[in-house]
């Protein structure tokens, strides 16, 4: 299974979108499902009918009952397509036998009123499991959209009802008014050719619904496996890998295309910085003391000896360690701590309750 084919976007849907998908991936190729569903079919309800005429209720009845051998081509010929594989209806109808090869006992006989079938077939065609892997599997599939597939096949079942009785309408309108038709002996069940007209008009709507239902109920799978499994998100890193790959091939071939101008410009790079460097003479300096006689010559110049004038406000700074209280305000206060208490009586400031 490459994932990297898949034909719709790998992403989470509810059961709901997921069978709106399945719905718009059957009209895209509605024609060779509908062949292929409806040929085998065809086959076995002609021979029902040169076998036993007598019983066009009984062909119809067995016709019905091999739905899920029917189904088996279209669910086929949609899995190859969604993964991006073209197979014609020859060549599905050629896979008939192999691909009811398995299980099919169990799908016409307990397995057949099952409601959630278009939901659970794909685990024995795709997976081909069986037995307790397929049981674990169908269980961890049905822990969600099981109720979704139910009503898928409630109403695949309504409809079929009611195409059939539009369709029967739609040839009696057809009918001209001039011609008298004497229809007790029909429903009475008098001529066997009307039975046998319309449950071969029940065979066409058959086939005509089951690629909807067929590839909806696939889609259904598809979903939960996207749920289950991330494939998107496994997708999203494959692509990463790829497109990562795909550079680092792309600088390799880089680098092996053009080795020679890199070393050329590799030479030029070196030609220039090795003119552009200054020269260097250390073999000058012999003695300490002529490298102090160096040093002094470098600091007197005039990098070392730059002044640079600026001018603005700021706060004036005050030692106020070394500043002291004046005499004065020491003697006023000494003056106010000695002074007698009985003056304050007699000029008459005393308390206010003296007054």
């Amino acid at each position: 299974m490459n994932l990297e084919r898949l034909a719709v976007r790998a992403r989470l849907r509810s059961p709901w979108e997921s069978i709106d998908l399945g719905i718009a991936l059957a009209r895209q190729q509605w024609w060779p499902l509908f062949l292929v569903w409806l040929l085998p079919a065809a086959l076995l309800f002609g021979a029902c009918y040169l076998l036993i005429p007598e019983s066009p209720n009984l062909s119809l009845l067995l016709v019905w009952w091999l739905k899920p051998v029917f189904d088996r081509l279209p669910l086929f010929l949609a899995s190859r397509s969604l993964f991006g594989e073209s197979v014609s209806a020859l060549a599905a109808l050629r896979q008939f036998f192999a691909q009811n090869r398995r299980d099919w006992f169990a799908w016409i006989s307990w397995r057949r009123l099952s409601p959630t079938r278009a939901f659970d077939m794909p685990v024995t065609l795709l997976e081909q499991s069986s037995g307790a892997a397929r049981a674990a599997r169908i269980g961890v599939l049905h822990r969600k959209h099981a109720s979704a597939a139910t009503w898928l096949t409630l109403t695949g079942f309504h409809l079929e009802t009611f195409l059939l009785i539009a369709l029967v309408a739609l040839i009696y309108l057809f009918i001209p008014e001039q011609v008298q038709i004497d229809w007790m002996p029909l429903f009475g069940g008098d001529t066997q050719w009307f039975e046998w007209t319309v449950n071969a008009l029940y065979l066409l709507v058959m086939a005509a619904l089951a690629p909807f239902y067929v590839v909806s109920g696939f889609c259904l799978y598809i979903g939960r496996r996207i749920e289950l499994e991330a494939w998107d998100i496994e997708i999203q890193f494959r692509k990463l890998r790829d497109r990562h790959q795909r550079e680092r091939k792309h600088r390799e071939k880089s680098k092996s295309r053009a080795p020679l101008a890199a070393q050329l410009m590799l030479l030029c790079a070196l030609g220039i910085a090795a003119g552009a460097a200054p020269e260097v003479r250390a073999d000058s300096v012999d003695t300490p003391q002529e490298a102090r006689e160096t040093i002094d010559e470098v600091l007197a110049g005039e990098d070392f000896h730059q002044l640079e004038q600026v001018s603005g406000w700021r706060l004036k700074e005050i030692d106020w360690t070394q500043s002291e209280f004046p005499e004065w305000l020491i003697a006023l206060l000494e003056w106010l701590e000695n002074r007698p208490r009985d003056t304050d009586q007699e000029s008459g400031w005393g308390p206010l309750s003296a007054c």
